[in-house]
């Protein structure tokens, strides 16, 4: 099933001797910019595909794809700055502290209609 196939990808990376963890932080970065990159160019697919996933309005999803693109430029942002230090944030709610912490694998469901909000 995907979740496992899902689960088992995120397995293989986390393990040590993996290619994602031989990786240095700025390559890791760089790898993810590259996708935060790639991301509006198919904006137009993605939105389409998240909203007969989710029954979203189609605007809804055309701005989270290009909001995860943001998340993911300022997390490859973070990559490198793995200090234990606490950074400025955009919003004066939130403080951002950075610390490395590996915690394994986790999975998630989320399952619910989005189209209960809409109406």
């Amino acid at each position: 099933s995907d979740p496992d196939k899902a689960i088992e990808a995120a397995e293989k990376g986390f393990q040590y001797d993996s290619p994602w963890r031989q990786l240095d932080p700025a390559a890791r970065a760089q790898l993810i910019h590259k996708l935060a990159d790639l991301l509006p160019r198919a904006v137009d697919y993605l939105a389409k595909l998240e909203t007969l996933n989710s029954e979203k309005l189609l605007q809804e999803s055309y701005c989270q794809i290009l909001g995860v693109a943001v998340c993911l430029d300022y997390y490859a942002g973070c990559a490198d700055k793995i200090t234990g230090e606490t950074f400025p944030s955009e919003s004066s709610i939130f403080t951002t502290y950075i610390r490395h912490e590996s915690v394994g694998i986790y999975e998630q469901v989320i399952s619910w209609s989005v189209q209960t909000f809409n109406n």
